[in-house]
């Protein structure tokens, strides 16, 4: 596993949903659980039905693996690998949890609530897999976020970032913002396939990057304007860093890198902070504290082009000082 020490700073991922992404996505968070499974006592689990879901789980990531080029399977495979490796490694530097105590591994992309036994919310639990043991004489259950490349923390469509922003004291009102830029361009009446047609004609572009930043304007206001105690949970809240069960963050990519999320630098510096304030740089709403760290980001912005589906995007800061952003 490798420090965390540079890894805030590293490139972001382009943000994509596209068929091609979100399946190599997929099978690497399925080679990851079995490398996890292949090399843990849980390889060695005698229950039928959890091994069934393990040989279902290997067809399939084999079926879909031939799928992509050479150098992708090289590339998903060796991300997998390294990310398996990782978790393990600070499951036992930080947890105290040794291969040999995992008796299951379970692909969790769909939501962990029937692993805890009640409901939670998926947006708060990013876990895309559990491991779930035996130390000593105690049971545990432990996840992971699997991330094939350094990305965003929380992808969150307008209106559920408003709904949960207002439960943080901030009523930041970006869906009017985003309402009233259709309207000047003639889109506010139109479905997604026919805003689609008219995105890339230049005066909507105009209009389009204008609402991204009195968005972003909007919502550095509404955070500003909040308690401390407010704006902690508000950025805490989008980079997924109250779940209901434990999890360590993991990226595949540049050997593999695993850590705990209340570790998380971006996250230790956002619990520790006297004062979090909010500046803007285009539709970038970038988060300090007193130090002038750099804690977080929100970025205001369509999926597919200009009004195509709108959202606020977070992303772990580089806690580093404006300068060396």
């Amino acid at each position: 596993m490798k420090k965390f020490s540079t890894f805030l700073g590293e490139a972001v991922a382009p943000i994509s949903s596209n068929a091609s992404n979100t399946k190599m996505g997929g099978v690497y968070e399925m080679g990851t659980v079995l490398h996890i499974h292949d090399n843990t006592a849980a390889k060695q689990n005698k229950d039928k039905v959890y091994q069934k879901k393990i040989t279902d789980m290997r067809k399939q990531y084999n079926d879909a693996i031939p799928s992509f080029s050479p150098e992708k399977q090289a590339d998903i495979k060796k991300k997998s690998e390294d990310s398996g490796k990782a978790y393990l490694s600070s499951l036992s530097n930080d947890e105290g949890i040794e291969p040999d105590h995992i008796h299951e591994v379970h692909h969790t992309h769909l939501g962990i609530s029937e692993h805890l036994g009640r409901d939670v919310v998926r947006a708060d639990n990013p876990h895309d897999l559990v491991v779930k043991g035996k130390k000593g004489r105690s049971k545990f259950i432990h996840g992971a976020s699997l991330k094939a490349t350094a990305g965003t923390a929380s992808n969150n469509p307008i209106a559920s970032f408003e709904r949960q922003s207002a439960t943080h004291g901030m009523n930041v009102g970006t869906t009017k913002t985003w309402t009233a830029g259709k309207k000047k361009v003639g889109l506010h009446n139109m479905t997604n396939a026919q805003i689609k047609e008219r995105r890339d004609e230049p005066k909507v572009v105009a209009e389009n990057q204008a609402t991204q930043q009195k968005a972003a304007k909007l919502h550095a206001k509404a955070f500003n304007g909040a308690t401390h105690e407010q704006r902690q949970q508000h950025i805490l809240h989008f980079l997924k860093a109250h779940p209901d069960m434990p999890y360590h963050y993991v990226v595949g990519e540049k050997g593999g890198k695993s850590i705990p999320i209340n570790k998380h630098p971006a996250v230790a510096a956002i619990n520790n902070a006297e004062n979090i304030t909010a500046t803007v740089s285009n539709n970038v709403v970038k988060f300090h504290d007193e130090q002038g760290n750099h804690i977080a980001s929100a970025e205001h912005r369509p999926t597919h082009g200009s009004f195509y589906s709108p959202q606020t995007n977070f992303k772990f800061g580089s806690v580093k000082a404006p300068s060396n952003d």
